[in-house]
């Protein structure tokens, strides 16, 4: 059996894209990067968590697990390299060894060095047939997943928006992709598919840099706010995106509301501001937004670049959904179709 399997291990969550050419199917899911001590007697298993056991050592993955990826640009570290491997057995079958094509990303800087790139490329995805012990729900036994990796991929982030098909049409002129990580934002451009390295910007204006600025702000202002609460309140339409105390009070409301709309607004001028200090031409060029964040600021960029800027449905899987077409693409000549970031066409 053979599968075709992309992997964006982020400092957040994982995302897989994954095909069966048997089946002629393509779906996505993610979870959690998190990684701690498992056990296969563990008996309340949490969702989105499975336990793994590689090389002798069994760990949880997933929701339930409890550290999570170190805040910083590289991703040569034990936590993505687990997490890598549990996607990858999540989506291969019991039983007969399977031939897995992987593809995997990394920041585009560290792409760009050719050393570094081989180096996760061989960190990363294991060689020869690799066997594990995994087990999905705390009701059901743990199996033995065999496979084989037998082509591996190493794709810059923020490549894979190249490839939704709402974007494809125009890559034969200048695209920039704005990617929000947890950490960084990586600004790119692209003509005819090939990276500009002179334009390339990374900052860290990512997701939970955003979140924790924020949290603090409201914090000052009026009292303690967590992150995850202020994540939550982010996630809500724009006319509810306020702080709601328990003893209702419309003045709180209010001036929370405003607090937050200038300072998202802000956040997104920041990275207008680093584009203009590069003497991006946004004027004429194709703009993509990917990256979960994307989705909690679309009013924010459609006021500062312009309502012609395109954010994919779910744009958190774009990357690993771009970097599975492309390397379809190059085994099969056949472009597949991934619904959850192609349901606007």
């Amino acid at each position: 059996m053979e599968m075709y399997i992309a992997v964006d291990s982020g400092k957040y969550a994982t995302k897989v894209a994954v095909y069966n050419p048997e089946t002629d199917n393509a779906v996505t899911f993610k979870f959690r990067t998190r990684m701690g001590v498992g056990s296969f007697n563990d008996d309340a298993l949490e969702t989105s968590t499975v336990i793994l056991e590689t090389d002798g050592v069994t760990y949880k993955i997933g929701n339930g697990a409890q550290s999570e990826a170190a805040l910083e640009t590289s991703k040569a570290s034990e936590i993505h390299r687990i997490c890598t491997l549990a996607a990858v057995a999540m989506c291969t079958p019991e039983g007969e060894t399977c031939d897995v094509h992987a593809a995997v990303g990394i920041p585009v800087k560290e792409w760009e060095n050719v050393d570094k790139r081989m180096e996760y490329k061989k960190f990363i995805l294991p060689d020869g047939e690799t066997s594990v012990k995994i087990m999905t729900r705390n009701d059901l036994p743990p199996v033995v997943k065999k496979f084989r990796i037998v082509s591996k991929h190493v794709y810059p982030e923020s490549q894979g928006a190249l490839f939704l098909k709402k974007v494809a049409p125009r890559t034969n002129g200048t695209v920039a992709v704005m990617d929000f990580g947890n950490l960084n934002i990586n600004c790119t451009c692209w003509n005819h598919r090939e990276l500009d390295r002179q334009y390339s910007i990374t900052d860290e204006l990512g997701g939970n840099i955003l979140i924790s600025g924020l949290s603090q702000e409201l914090s000052a202002a009026f009292s303690r706010c967590d992150e995850t609460y202020v994540a939550k309140v982010l996630r809500q339409p724009k006319k509810d995106r306020c702080l709601k105390p328990n003893r209702p009070n419309p003045e709180i409301e209010e001036s929370s509301r405003k607090m937050i709309d200038d300072y998202l607004l802000n956040h997104v001028r920041a990275i207008r501001r680093k584009c203009d200090a590069k003497h991006w031409s946004l004027d004429y060029m194709t703009i993509v937004f990917i990256g979960g964040t994307s989705d909690l600021l679309r009013d924010e960029i459609g006021q500062i670049f312009g309502e012609s800027s395109y954010i994919p449905p779910h744009p958190e899987y774009a990357n690993v959904a771009g970097f599975l077409r492309v390397m379809c693409s190059k085994f099969m000549d056949k472009v597949i179709d991934i619904p959850i970031v192609d349901n606007d066409n």
